[in-house]
């Protein structure tokens, strides 16, 4: 049989259970889970159930002895500041719906005017793909215009929408 962890008390399992019944993450969970295990189970079954390695269970529970449940958080990825505030999405938002531009004058945004006018307004360079991932973020999303040939005569467009009558009523 394996032996049982050292670093697994008592004490720690009680806290482990109290924390794992107050939370909402899976990815924690898992991991408290593991660690309850652990006293009941080697830590090889534990590892052959969960399909991780005896390392991980042992810096798991490391980490929940030294710093608790925000010690088996993620830490990788994601730790980027944001180049431009919430305010200053708010105000893109607003401008993107409007269909004017910083100045209002009218323009139909595309993802690269738009990106255009982030960089001269705010000095801030930004990819197209973040531009598009934020705005859904706030509820827009960008459509393109319908395509207008280059020889259509607006006027005549404008009659035949305006011709009330119908094929049928004639």
């Amino acid at each position: 049989m394996a032996r049982k962890f050292s670093l697994l008390t008592p004490a720690l399992l009680k806290e482990a259970k109290l924390e794992y019944a107050k939370l909402k993450e899976g990815k924690i969970a898992k991991k408290l889970l593991a660690i309850m295990a652990c006293s009941e189970h080697s830590a090889q079954e534990v590892c052959n159930i969960l399909k991780v390695s005896p390392f991980s269970i042992y810096k798991w529970i490391q980490k929940f002895s030294e710093e608790g449940v925000e010690g088996l958080r993620e830490t990788r990825g994601g730790n980027y500041p944001q180049k431009i505030s919430d305010e200053q999405w708010e105000e893109i938002k607003r401008i993107v719906i409007s269909g004017k531009d910083f100045s209002g004058k009218e323009v139909n945004w595309t993802l690269k005017k738009l990106k255009q006018a982030i960089e001269s307004k705010y000095g801030v360079s930004h990819c197209i793909e973040s531009i598009r991932r934020n705005l859904n973020k706030k509820g827009v999303v960008l459509r393109r215009p319908r395509p207008k040939h280059y020889q259509s005569n607006p006027a005549k467009q404008e009659s035949f929408k305006k011709n009330e009558r119908r094929i049928g009523e004639m």
